[in-house]
């Protein structure tokens, strides 16, 4: 996305279709991931992409995961900021917010001061392009809904309103939760641990302890959580 500054709406909806995958499973599980950003989602060798960085992962406690303000500024719903606490809805804003930069190459709200950025988050409404179809209007409309309850995927079948709506209404959702599906672009790999992908600034940052020392703070099925002085994560087995 860095390189080609935003995607067809076909490519974002491969995408988006997958991270919506990935959090309707978190959801199931009752954890909220919070923290929905480009920067936390990678692309596998066959094309396919991969949720990381649960740090700021919550699980639900009647509804709500947390009270104050986490994540990424530009990505933050408008009920983080009510002090009332925030839930699923949260993640379901963040989609909208990763479909809209996918799209644009820029989150729907933008400023370099702080409190600015917040009042627009709060107050305004996205500017969305003329080359936008109608169906991802209407769907990114719903999804930045500044009231959770009422925002899409809230309903009574929850995340199945949004494979429903028409924007995805090509998506084969069997075949691509297989990875049945052709990937719009599936990366050159020269051996199995080739970092060529990645972006130098991170290469060259040295291995901080970001997660909680204690597993029970995420615990899913299919995971091991690995902590130790020089290291700490949540990483799948397989």
């Amino acid at each position: 996305l860095g390189k080609q500054n935003f995607f067809t709406e076909e490519v974002a909806r491969f995408y988006a279709a997958q991270v919506l995958l990935a959090l309707e499973y978190l959801h199931t599980k009752n954890y909220v991931y919070i923290d929905l950003k480009p920067e936390n989602i990678l692309i596998d060798s066959n094309g396919y992409i991969k949720l990381t960085d649960f740090g700021l992962s919550r699980r639900l406690k009647n509804g709500i995961a947390g009270h104050n303000p986490s994540g990424t500024l530009e990505y933050m719903s408008p009920e983080m900021f009510s002090g009332n606490g925030y839930g699923i809805a949260t993640d379901w804003y963040a989609l909208g917010c990763l479909i809209f930069e996918m799209i644009t190459g820029n989150p729907p709200f933008r400023s370099q001061n702080q409190e600015k950025l917040i009042d627009k988050i709060l107050t305004q409404e996205p500017n969305f392009p003329t080359n936008m179809s109608k169906s991802l209007i209407d769907l990114l409309k719903k999804l930045l809904n500044k009231d959770p309850k009422s925002r899409l995927g809230m309903g009574k079948t929850g995340p199945a309103e949004i494979k429903s709506h028409p924007w995805f209404s090509g998506v084969r959702w069997n075949l691509l939760v297989k990875q049945k599906l052709k990937a719009p672009f599936v990366p050159e790999l020269r051996y199995e641990a080739d970092l060529s992908h990645f972006d130098s600034c991170f290469k060259n940052k040295s291995l901080e302890c970001l997660t909680p020392k204690s597993s029970k703070t995420f615990e899913l099925p299919g995971f091991e959580f690995c902590c130790s002085p020089k290291k700490s994560y949540t990483k799948p087995v397989f």
